[in-house]
């Protein structure tokens, strides 16, 4: 573009280093190199990996331990569902958690002067020493952590520790495309008069506001996973979170999801909608009773928002925002069943999603 090899387009090569020091974790660093090359103007490439090192959420540290006797949970090595006491708070011993990301993607903008881009991306990501609570009494979890899961003389589970702990590693690879659009509809304003003389604008009605022209806003991205595998401990076994395997306790990783954004806005009227859709995940078990099924979701929010000063043209209107939510419109909750075709105790969608549909108005008055 500025004359220098121009054969090769435009390319532009960017890099970053940062190192913070952190009380209680020492120095964690940051970096990030990346290369973006357009060799024709619809198209780009890009390259790019971000390493990072961040210290555990305050909360996960310093939690004040909270013990409950009689909770419900399921049990994945019997597969019962009990009555047990569960340990909740911080884990001031937590290690800091570091995430690599390698990407390769490409971009490109079919139409010339239109808001419409599209791009595929291949996505690599190695966490190590990612802080997490483990949400199922698994065989898996059992056997790397045994202190976490105690259990009687007759086998029976009777406390669980759900504090965080630091896992080895964690590797993600996929697929991710998305498609942005934005469009303006209606007659473009006219350009401004030339001024009138001085006196004939004393006399002159003043102009017309511009005609509110129809705001559109899109984005869709699906993220389709090649691998999901998580290790617990450095050398221990492999656990396919796409196949079987679980770290919630409530299902493994869903193989897609798409994730949809678009907003409306004319005059004053502003609306919007935010959707995720989710495959069905399993956990795999020997015993029928621990080999669970559980369904897709489909989470849409509906929201809206409007500017009082548009309407009411007062001193005190000004930056007061009225919110209007509408949060899981379709009251859409998982669904979870075992090999028999049984529900068990804990996995009811109400336990699963006790909220369910909820609508929200909130004001917001900036000063």
């Amino acid at each position: 573009r500025e004359g220098s090899l121009p054969f090769l387009g435009e390319m532009q090569l960017s890099g970053m280093a940062g190192v913070s020091q952190v009380s209680d974790f020492g120095r964690l660093s940051t970096s990030n190199l990346g290369l973006t090359w357009s060799p024709v103007r619809p198209v780009q490439l890009n390259a790019s990996v971000n390493v990072a090192q961040t210290a555990p959420a305050v909360t996960q540290l310093v939690a004040p331990v909270l013990t409950t006797p009689n909770t419900p949970f399921f049990d994945y090595v019997t597969g019962r569902s009990t009555l047990v006491t569960t340990i909740m708070g911080g884990n001031p011993d937590l290690a800091p958690e570091r995430r690599r990301i390698t990407t390769l993607g490409i971009a490109l903008q079919p139409i010339r002067d239109k808001d419409i881009r599209l791009s595929v991306d291949y996505l690599d990501t190695r966490i190590d020493n990612q802080a997490a609570s483990l949400g199922g009494a698994t065989p898996a979890f059992q056997r790397v952590f045994p202190d976490l899961f105690r259990r009687d003389a007759l086998g029976q589970l009777i406390s669980v520790d759900l504090r965080p702990v630091n896992l080895a590693f964690e590797r993600e690879r996929k697929l991710r495309m998305t498609v942005d659009l934005q469009a303006t509809l209606g007659k473009a304003p006219p350009p401004p008069a030339a001024p009138l003389a001085p006196d004939a604008a004393k006399t002159a009605p003043p102009p017309r506001p511009p005609k509110p022209r129809l705001q559109m806003r899109m984005s869709a991205t699906t993220n389709y996973r090649l691998e999901d595998r998580l290790t617990l401990r450095e050398g221990g076994a492999v656990l396919d979170l796409l196949d079987g395997a679980t770290l919630s306790g409530t299902g493994g990783r869903p193989r897609w999801d798409v994730e949809l954004n678009g907003s409306v806005n004319y005059g004053i009227a502003n609306l919007g909608m935010y959707g995720r859709v989710q495959g069905p995940t399993r956990i795999r078990s020997d015993i029928a009773a621990s080999d669970l099924q559980f369904s897709g979701r489909t989470w849409l929010v509906l929201y809206s928002f409007l500017d009082t000063h548009k309407i009411v043209d007062k001193p005190w209107t000004k930056g007061l925002m009225i919110h209007f939510t509408i949060e899981n419109l379709l009251n859409d909750r998982i669904n979870v069943t075992d090999r028999n075709g049984q529900t068990p105790n804990r996995f009811q969608p109400a336990l699963i999603d006790p909220v369910g549909r909820s609508i929200r108005i909130g004001v917001r008055k900036l000063f």
